[in-house]
């Protein structure tokens, strides 16, 4: 009998964080079922870092990694939202690495009302500068075939490097608990969960994603400094709560309605119908909620209140000139 493999391949902000978590604490658990959550391979790879590397095309940084899978004897778990980004030419490559492998590929497929802005959250982690607004256009310019915003394009890319193998697609928005669907209906097992795994990552508020943007890179330093930054962590959290108190009137507030009865979300969603009729509901729905006003911050309030606008610089300042300027991930350019 072929092993088995399972690609969790996210996408970003489906609660993958959550899943791999628990596959990790749960890895006797999962032994006595017969699988292996694998998080790096013996060459010293990690699966996050193959997916990052496949995706920028660094095929020959992967070989080492990706020729493991035919001395791994094994049912495996693989989990990396960064697969979510590789192209059709670098899905191919892994698919031709684990053909010796039964493969079932999981994806989850997420509202894009809830699912962009929380994608333009964690890219303004990352040292991405552009406003909300200046995102949303961009992706919806492009929905047709940006995989980003239009689940229909990766799912094909990957139903065309892997034929043969089951493609399950589930609502991300219909699931109550993320961590018990997976082991659930992907493993046919009880969850191990506990309180400080179910939930990794938190949401910013508007004004401290906001402040992050405004910081130009800042942020990623403190990330990369984590240990050594705590006073400008607490000057941040000021920055932005100064910025939260001038938007409590609501005149920095920008409100964004949107619908996914109209525009570019109506036509990816009928595409997902119409190729997946099977994870609709019983009104024929994917999207729920089907309305959202996302709310962002004017970045005006940095030329108006010029108080937060000289803390902020000096803030800058001062963290690039104690830790250096930060290296952003290249990634962003092609936001």
């Amino acid at each position: 009998m072929k092993k088995k493999l399972i690609l969790h391949i996210g996408p970003h902000k489906t609660g993958t964080t959550a899943v791999q978590s628990n596959l990790k604490h749960a890895r006797r658990q999962l032994g006595e079922k017969g699988w292996k959550y694998l998080e790096a391979f013996d060459c010293g790879v990690s699966v996050h870092a193959l997916a990052d590397r496949l995706s920028a095309g660094q095929h020959k940084s992967c070989l080492e990694a990706l020729t493991e899978f035919d001395k791994l004897n094994e049912n495996l778990i693989l989990s990396s939202e960064n697969f979510s980004r590789l192209r059709a030419e670098h899905i191919a490559v892994l698919a031709r690495s684990v053909s010796s492998f039964e493969v079932t590929i999981v994806y989850y497929i997420r509202n894009p009302l809830t699912r962009l802005f929380s994608a333009w959250q964690e890219w303004v982690k990352h040292g991405y500068t552009y406003t909300y607004p200046a995102y949303l256009a961009a992706r919806l310019a492009n929905f047709a075939v940006d995989p980003v915003v239009n689940d229909a394009v990766q799912i094909r890319n990957w139903q065309l490097a892997f034929p043969k193998s089951e493609i399950r697609l589930f609502r991300y928005d219909a699931v109550e608990d993320i961590v018990a669907h997976f082991f659930e209906a992907c493993l046919d097992m009880t969850p191990i969960t506990s309180a400080e795994l179910v939930r990794p990552n938190r949401s910013a508020k508007a004004e401290m994603t906001e402040s992050m943007r405004a910081s130009l890179g800042a942020h990623v330093v403190l990330l990369r400094n984590t240990d050594a930054c705590e006073k400008y962590w607490h000057w941040l959290e000021s920055i932005a709560s100064s910025v939260g108190q001038h938007t409590e009137n609501a005149r920095y507030l920008v409100p964004i309605p949107a619908s996914t009865d109209h525009s570019a979300f109506a036509a990816i969603e009928l595409e997902l119908k119409r190729n997946y009729p099977w994870v609709a509901d019983e009104q024929g729905q994917i999207f729920q909620p089907r309305n959202a006003v996302w709310n962002s911050v004017d970045p005006n309030i940095w030329i108006s209140e010029t108080a937060i606008f000289r803390e902020m610089q000096s803030f800058r300042k001062s963290v690039f000139e104690e830790f250096g300027v930060a290296a952003i991930d290249g990634r962003l350019q092609h936001v």
